[in-house]
């Protein structure tokens, strides 16, 4: 049963759902700006499914696109990447990144925060530096208690955040 009225000062078609007891409001325009689209670009309407074909052999990586650095630490660990992957220490790697502002906790807080952190599956902490709470005053910096940035790094070198076992 199809019935037009007026809505707000505008038609619109009223469409009725046989047995369901709702009405669905369709405004001209929309219906006419829809069938437009369908006209105009008919394979939005016959799209075939999403196909992932796995028969097809990949090709290997190409070699890093940009140029060598310095990829080990003093302790010997190597970070190394390709088009596709990090590696850490040779093994396939995927940082999962928490964030964490530790200006904006107490200190006394940030290792049991970082352990749930960890606990999450987070393996990197991603960290802002606010310089407006370490230089307030220009030329006069404030490094202590909840400002440490040293102690925070520390804090999740202690709890773990930087040897994580790479992907298996």
């Amino acid at each position: 049963m199809l019935t037009t009225t007026k809505l707000r000062g505008q038609n619109a078609e009223l469409a009725f759902t046989g047995n369901y007891a709702g009405f669905k409001v369709i405004s001209t325009r929309l219906a006419m700006a829809r069938l437009l689209l369908l006209l105009l670009f008919p394979f939005l309407a016959a799209a075939d499914p999403l196909a992932i074909d796995l028969t097809k052999v990949v090709p290997p990586a190409a070699t890093c696109p940009y140029g060598p650095g310095t990829t080990r630490n003093p302790q010997g660990e190597t970070i190394t990447a390709d088009q596709r992957s990090f590696f850490l220490d040779g093994k396939p790697w995927i940082p999962i990144v928490g964030e964490f502002h530790y200006i904006r906790y107490p200190r006394a807080e940030w290792r049991d925060e970082l352990l749930k952190v960890k606990a999450g599956g987070i393996n990197t902490i991603s960290t802002y530096v606010f310089w407006i709470h370490h230089e307030e005053a220009q030329g006069t910096f404030d490094w202590s208690d909840n400002r440490s940035l040293r102690d925070f790094i520390k804090l999740c070198q202690d709890v773990g955040l930087n040897r994580e076992e790479p992907n298996k």
